[in-house]
């Protein structure tokens, strides 16, 4: 097995996990990643996943690395904020959603989030392709916004939200009033409706 395989192989993805060689090519050595990584071709990002170090550490890698490490989850909170251009500064976190627990990960490219939901409440995002055949799971901004509302109980007032500084102008343009309904007939929560309604008296 040599990596120059294994690039043809995977290299197009920009990280690839160890089930993934291992599933490609039966009987495959593990001490190759060691090797390969010595040698520079490969970058751990967590354990039994590693990153092709050809490949830039830009957004859509970041996006895509956030989906893949950690499944199911698709990015939501201050990651689809700041795409939906919500927030104006860059998000330095990757954040998301899963189904799982809650987890974190610091890793060499960057740090990654993920906080628990309902298995129900697991809907609500796009496939984005940022990077070509690279497939992205972004929240809608109404979901990322009932997310970002369920998973911050502490928000109750309209000046809570206001402290927020969310682009309101974006929002007014942005916001599709009857897909958050919908949505949040989904989450069947009174409080968190309460929430959403101290939100939008801020628009």
């Amino acid at each position: 097995m040599t990596y120059l395989t294994v690039r043809s192989r995977f290299a197009n993805q920009g990280l690839v996990s160890t089930h993934e060689l291992r599933k490609a090519f039966p009987g495959f050595d593990k001490r190759r990643l060691v090797e390969w990584q010595a040698r520079g071709h490969l970058q751990r990002v967590i354990n039994r996943w590693y990153r092709f170090t050809e490949t830039p550490v830009d957004e859509p890698l970041l996006w895509f690395t956030a989906n893949r490490i950690y499944q199911p989850a698709y990015l939501s909170l201050e990651t689809a904020f700041s795409y939906h251009g919500l927030i104006p500064e860059g998000v330095h976190t990757l954040t998301s959603v899963s189904s799982r627990k809650t987890q974190e990960y610091h890793t060499p490219i960057g740090t990654f989030r993920y906080q628990h939901l309902l298995p129900r409440l697991f809907f609500g995002y796009e496939v984005l392709r940022p990077s070509g055949n690279w497939p992205v799971l972004m929240a809608d901004l109404e979901k990322a916004l009932l997310d970002y509302c369920y998973l911050h109980p502490e928000l109750r007032t309209a000046a809570d939200f206001a402290a927020l500084r969310l682009n309101t102008a974006v929002l007014r343009d942005k916001l599709n009033p009857a897909r958050l309904a919908d949505y949040q007939t989904l989450f069947a929560h009174q409080r968190l409706n309460l929430r959403i309604k101290a939100l939008l008296s801020v628009l």
